[in-house]
């Protein structure tokens, strides 16, 4: 049965109560068998510890999986929040790129402007193998105009990430405008998957018509959308439908953007997904993504992920950190972990670089890093650093 005054159940993928939560994401389901972990940690159903391949907890296990296969949790979550003049509440989403159970909490809020009007954040932990959606309730009562921010982190055993909230306080309140909301805000198809829906969402109090259109960073005409143009009502939603074609291209990593953009002279509305491809082919092919890299935070030390690949069918890659240049002033503030490895045919290896801007002056600084291959030939990384003055802050 599937109606608010049902009994969820906790292993069928579906959210019984209509409360908002699906099987173990459900507070009702927390002393499940199924939601438990321990009781059948080899997903054997026998709800037991004897089998040989029982799971044995570690750093990167997110639950019971089948032979006590490791499960690597990934924290995804939106970066910057604007909550317009006319909502009071807010939701973004906490996902899990990865696998297993990504275990997260919402950390305190740090005003950056007055203090105190986020009122709610709901939830502020939880468990998910997919995604959680949290909502935020802001209060302008008192404030004056101007533009507030506030920033809170969210801490999980699949990364950590900082969450910036942007709110306008305006005497004068906007006519009703279309509000869009795009889920998920990217697509990655991989090296197979072809086909991939989207959800559009007007959570304005106005109508809105939105056309639809495709700007590639690499290649050109494989991908395809539909439909091309939509209409929403307030409170409506509408699915894109967006496929690829990897049919004569070359292989490698192909990029594109869908641009969502409101059919207004009045508003002023563009929502953009970022789309990514791989293409195969044959003998070891050296992929590096993204090819640039922006640090911004206000640390000491700051650290993002690369990513080296294979896109080739039948040969492995042995890839190793090359010559890094740095043009402009300070040297040796970047490190790579590892800084060499093999990665097999349509497979990929993530990079920790680190910067360090300890001792360094305020301004930007750039550095270009080569990664070499044995059988693959080269590609190149530029790093962006921005080292900020703070007042009376040393590194």
């Amino acid at each position: 049965a599937i109606n608010p005054g049902a009994t969820e159940v906790c292993n069928d993928g579906i959210d019984n109560d209509c409360d908002g939560d699906t099987d173990c994401d459900d507070a009702d389901c927390t002393a499940d068998p199924a939601c438990v972990e321990g009781d059948d940690d080899d997903d054997d159903a026998a709800g037991d510890d004897s089998n040989a391949d029982s799971f044995v907890p570690d750093e990167t296990s997110g639950g019971g999986n089948p032979g006590g296969t490791t499960s690597v949790p990934q924290l995804s979550v939106t970066a910057y929040i604007d909550v317009v003049q006319t909502k009071t509440t807010k939701s973004f989403n906490i996902q899990n790129t990865g696998s297993g159970l990504l275990e997260w909490t919402i950390g305190p809020v740090d005003y950056n402007e007055g203090s105190g009007w986020i009122t709610s954040i709901t939830p502020s932990e939880g468990k998910t193998s997919s995604l959680t959606q949290v909502t935020f309730t802001v209060s302008r009562d008192g404030l004056a105009e101007g533009v507030y921010t506030a920033e809170f982190s969210v801490a999980s055993n699949g990364g950590n990430a900082q969450v910036v909230v942007s709110m306008a306080v305006e005497v004068d309140l906007p006519p009703p405008a279309p509000d869009l909301g795009v889920d998920p805000a990217s697509l990655d198809f991989g090296t197979a998957d072809t086909e991939a829906t989207v959800t559009l969402s007007n959570f304005g109090d106005e109508a809105g018509a939105w056309a639809i259109e495709t700007v590639y960073a690499d290649g050109q005409g494989w991908l395809s959308i539909a439909p091309d143009m939509l209409s929403l009502d307030p409170g409506a939603d509408d699915t894109l439908t967006v496929n690829v074609d990897r049919q004569g291209l070359e292989a490698g990593t192909y990029n594109a953007q869908i641009k969502i953009v409101l059919q207004s002279e009045e508003f002023d509305e563009e929502e953009v997904i970022d789309v990514t491809m791989r293409v195969l082919g044959e003998g070891a092919v050296l992929n590096v993504q993204p090819e640039r890299l922006i640090f911004y935070e206000r640390a000491a030390a700051e650290e993002q992920t690369i990513s080296v690949q294979n896109n080739g069918t039948d040969a492995s890659l042995t890839w190793q950190v090359g010559e890094i240049q740095y043009p402009e002033r300070a040297e040796d503030w970047i490190l790579l972990e590892p800084s060499q490895g093999v990665v097999e045919p349509a497979g990929e290896q993530q990079v920790a670089l680190t910067v360090n801007r300890d001792g360094l002056q305020p301004g930007f600084y750039i550095a270009n890093i080569k990664i070499t291959s044995q059988n693959a030939g080269t590609a190149n990384i530029q790093v962006i650093m921005w080292v900020p003055l703070i007042k009376g802050l040393r590194w």
